[in-house]
């Protein structure tokens, strides 16, 4: 959540964050999900990625695509739920989370 803050914090220098709008609340939301995403990405296909034959140069680069990817995987999910329903709940951003690593996989997996 802090890098999540973080992100939010420097598109808004002199953002309330105790006076969030719609829209700040969102794009928290998706930044949450897009660093924890990540995040458990890394935790599962980590030792793959060790045993990986390719190059230290290329693993980063891998994973920096995947990382994008996975960002605008959950942006797309998320917009269209924000469109549909203007009050989240939890199953339904973990549901959004979850599809997002499984579009991940089967987009990666041969390249890992």
């Amino acid at each position: 959540m802090a890098q999540a803050m973080q992100d939010l914090i420097a598109k808004d220098l002199n953002i309330n964050l105790l006076n969030l709008s719609d829209n700040n609340i969102w794009s928290l939301i998706e930044s949450f999900l897009g660093y924890e995403a990540f995040k458990r990405l890394c935790l599962d296909i980590g030792q793959t990625f060790e045993k990986s034959t390719l190059s230290p140069r290329d693993k980063v680069a891998r994973m920096n695509e995947m990382h994008g990817y996975l960002e605008a995987e959950i942006y797309t999910q998320v917009e269209k739920l924000r469109q549909t329903n203007q009050n989240a709940t939890s199953n339904q951003l973990n549901t959004i989370l979850q599809d997002a690593l499984k579009n991940t996989f089967l987009v990666y997996e041969g390249a890992l």
